[in-house]
């Protein structure tokens, strides 16, 4: 029996595995055609001549990395926004004893359950009456305001974990409150900020909606958006758009392997609250 269920374990991996790479699969073979074969029909899997010109392209282009430069920008100053805020909250969620906490933790999670489309209209508004439109200033407050519910809940977990007792030496030693969370707990903490940050990173690199809705300057263009500018009036340039997407997951695909273990170490601690 257990063969039996080992074996049905493993076929649905497979499927589930295929149906995840076939689509990279065709991606890497778009990506290296040009444009006739890339809309030829039928087509084919395998490239009759193979070119590398497309990732030439993307590479030598100017646009495109200065739309990879504003995605890191946004990415890195929205990841110190939201730790910097992050951290504090959760500390003081867990620690602190007022009324209303839990009430309140609740109300921010429910944040993270409407969905980006029911709100883009009245968010788009607001930035646009607050003088912020196609701005990379709005799309930082707007990314901090969105992940900050999931940072604060997450890393709640982290400090539930850290034993009063080490705070309370700490300060029995001579350190004040502040001092005894900038001393001792802030480095426990190092796993949950490293999930936290690795969550940030990939929630707005994946994001389309909020970066089209909120930018339409060439300047400000972050790399998704740029992607998308391959579809134009005349048509889509497939070998050109695959090519981007797929250097475009380099950065992802990087921070997984180099902080993999951290990442899921710190997902998987920080969800239990003890």
């Amino acid at each position: 029996m257990k063969r039996e269920s080992r074996f049905f374990s493993y076929a649905i991996l497979l499927v589930c595995a295929l149906f995840v790479l076939i689509p990279v699969a065709w991606a890497i073979s778009t990506s290296l055609k040009d444009v006739s074969e890339a809309t030829a029909y039928p087509p084919r899997w395998i490239p009759a001549a193979p070119t590398l010109d497309n990732y030439s392209f993307v590479i030598q282009s100017e646009k495109l990395r200065r739309y990879f430069q504003n995605s890191f920008e946004v990415i890195f100053i929205t990841i110190a926004v939201s730790l910097l805020l992050g951290v504090p909250a959760a500390y003081a969620v867990e620690r602190g004893k007022f009324r209303g906490k839990e009430g309140m933790m609740k109300a921010l999670l429910a944040t993270k359950m409407l969905a980006g489309v029911a709100i883009i209209v009245p968010l788009y508004l607001v930035i646009s009456r607050i003088g912020a439109y196609d701005t990379r200033t709005a799309l930082i407050a707007v990314y901090a305001a969105t992940v900050l519910p999931t940072v604060v809940w997450l890393l709640r977990g982290f400090v539930a974990r850290v034993p009063k007792e080490l705070e309370e030496a700490a300060e029995v030693d001579g350190c004040s409150p502040f001092g005894s969370f900038l001393r001792v707990t802030l480095p426990l903490l190092r796993t949950g900020i490293v999930a936290a940050a690795v969550f940030i990173f990939v929630t707005i690199w994946n994001d389309f909606l909020i970066a089209y809705s909120l930018v339409q300057a060439e300047t400000n263009r972050t790399i998704q958006i740029g992607i998308y500018f391959f579809v134009s009036d005349t048509g889509v340039q497939w070998g050109r758009m695959m090519a981007a997407v797929l250097v475009s997951s380099v950065p992802v695909l990087s921070i997984y392997a180099l902080l993999q273990r951290s990442f899921i170490q710190g997902m998987g601690g920080g969800a239990v609250k003890e």
